[in-house]
């Protein structure tokens, strides 16, 4: 059926029909239809999710804590629904598609980009640098396994913190991401890590972080 038709049929029927159209493969159009059915989820859980767009393209039950903040069983709620309405679905470890399920050891993705993307646009950047500071500082503690993700999620909420001691330590965390990166030869994320660290050391970095800085300096 045509995206318009399914429009048209939704306007008339609302939520029961957007269920529907987990039947349907998820294109473009029909991604941002289903992104606003995010308006008609409680206010609750379309933070939860705007928080969950924040983390990246796949995350488990134990992630999606640590990202909001809240308790398991209010996030689990919060995961069904979406769920149920195909903003999310849930994946095994190998990537693919698995029936609908509430379970630590399941993974969850957007169906689609668009449908994370309108999800994180409703949060203010305010909310979404929290979100990204909240969760680096865990991924932080997750040692090096998650490295490269705590490096990426600090990157972006640490630069507006006052704690300059915090602010270095990220800076310390960017550094040795890049020099992982670069040990792998992924000069472009290494390059993206050097520049995060400098960030965060700010514009006087030079005179109160040299070295640091010129740890950080390619």
């Amino acid at each position: 059926r045509r995206v318009d038709d399914l429009r048209l049929d939704v306007e008339r029927a609302g939520r029961g029909v957007v269920r529907a159209l987990a039947a349907i493969e998820i294109t473009a159009d029909v991604a941002e239809f289903l992104g606003r059915a995010i308006d008609e989820l409680p206010a609750s859980d379309a933070a939860t999710l705007g928080a969950l767009a924040c983390i990246g393209r796949e995350f488990d039950l134990t992630d999606a804590v640590a990202a909001t903040a809240s308790a398991p069983e209010t996030v689990a709620q919060s995961l069904w629904s979406a769920l149920d309405l195909r903003l999310l679905e849930s994946v095994d470890a190998r990537g693919r598609r698995i029936d609908p399920v509430i379970d630590r050891t399941a993974r969850y993705r957007f169906s689609h980009d668009r449908v994370a993307e309108v999800a994180r646009a409703r949060l203010s950047s305010e909310a979404r640098e929290a979100v990204h500071l909240r969760f680096g500082r865990w991924l932080g503690e997750c040692g090096e396994e998650r490295l490269f993700e705590a490096a990426r999620h600090l990157g972006v909420g640490g630069l507006g913190l006052a704690d300059e001691a915090e602010r270095t330590r990220f800076a310390e965390v960017e550094r040795r991401a890049a020099v992982a990166a670069r040990r792998q030869a992924s000069f472009p994320l290494a390059l993206e890590c050097f520049r995060a660290g400098l960030g965060l050391l700010g514009p006087r970095r030079w005179v109160d972080h040299f070295s640091a800085a010129r740890e950080l300096q390619l």
